[in-house]
């Protein structure tokens, strides 16, 4: 009698093994699905009333922007820490973001700085003006020409307007 209670803990452990090995197996395939983040940016455009500029911040994953500097200088390493460097990703947010105030010709923004972030770097821009906004139009390329998927999200808020923008490679997203 004591035999049959062992031999069942036995088999009800192996069953209990093969379960637990199974259920770790399909979560470790389920993360490693999960694990290929999007790529996508978030940009913040914001009217600041203090010193009558619009203010620009780009949040960019630090490996989106490395790649897209090594396709655009035909490089395999690069590492965003030399200054010079953070000088060619300001140069490549400049080709790849517009915004243009009142329906005029894309405006000269400038560079306030670059800033790391964990695992993202932040770019900095501004454009000083007299009055605040009525409008802004604005274009957001980044990484459209390195990952085809693509998604650039722009925030914009300025007096009398709050809205999202999204941009794929087709273009300005409904």
């Amino acid at each position: 009698m004591s035999t049959a209670p062992k031999s069942a803990a036995r088999s009800l452990s192996r069953g209990s093994c093969v379960y637990l090995a199974t259920l770790l197996i399909t979560i470790m395939l389920v993360s490693r699905s999960h694990a290929h983040r999007a790529h996508h940016t978030l940009t913040s455009v914001a009217w600041n009333s203090n010193t009558y500029a619009i203010e620009v911040i780009h949040r960019l994953h630090i490996q989106d922007a490395v790649r897209a500097l090594q396709k655009r200088h035909a490089t395999a390493h690069l590492s965003l820490q030399p200054v010079r460097n953070q000088a060619l990703l300001a140069l490549y947010v400049e080709n790849h973001f517009s915004l243009s105030v009142e329906n005029k010709t894309p405006a000269t923004l400038d560079m306030v700085g670059v800033e790391f972030a964990g695992d993202e770097v932040l770019v900095y821009q501004e454009l000083r003006l007299e009055d605040p906004p009525a409008e802004v139009s604005i274009s957001c390329t980044l990484f459209q020409e390195v990952f085809d998927t693509q998604v650039n999200q722009v925030n914009v808020s300025i007096p009398g307007s709050v809205q999202t923008l999204m941009f794929d490679k087709t273009g300005a997203l409904p």
